[in-house]
């Protein structure tokens, strides 16, 4: 599963879960896009996107990734 957290901007287009059934090792997914609304004013406001992905691997040992952009 893969989870968006949006730092409180709005959304406007896509979506912020996505759930795979299975991916592979080495294989990669799909571009997830998302277009966001900012405040205004928004001069000198920073904001953490912050996307997590969960996964269970074959063993059904669970594994957390956590990455983030600060835009």
């Amino acid at each position: 599963m893969l989870t968006v957290d949006t730092a409180g901007l709005e959304l406007l287009t896509g979506k912020t879960k996505h759930t795979y059934t299975k991916i592979l090792k080495d294989e990669t997914t799909e571009y997830v896009n998302l277009t966001l609304k900012a405040p205004t004013p928004w001069e000198d406001t920073n904001f953490n996107i912050t996307a997590t992905a969960t996964c269970l691997d074959v063993k059904g040992n669970k594994y957390e990734f956590v990455g983030s952009k600060k835009i």
